[in-house]
């Protein structure tokens, strides 16, 4: 089934936030641990997904790889483009 609506920048994955973070001299530590991104208490999800998506706010490169590679899962499940 297609996806009705998606908040792209909670759906990167932690691969591209972990790699984007240094790029623009972001520290992205309090949200990701190892191979995780996470959360101790329920509002914590909030701060790690504001930290995330200000990651993606600029340069046009980084949100130009957020967008490839979310449309590149869709594509690998056979999904509609």
């Amino acid at each position: 089934m297609p996806e009705l609506h998606c908040h792209i920048e909670g759906a990167a994955l932690r691969r591209l936030v972990k790699a984007a973070g240094p790029e623009i001299h972001a520290d992205v530590s309090g949200f990701i641990s190892g191979r995780h991104i996470c959360w101790s208490i329920p509002t914590g999800f909030l701060v790690a997904y504001d930290g995330a998506a200000s990651l993606f706010s600029q340069p046009r490169r980084i949100t130009q790889m957020l967008a490839l590679t979310y449309l590149e899962g869709i594509a690998a499940e056979n999904g509609p483009i």
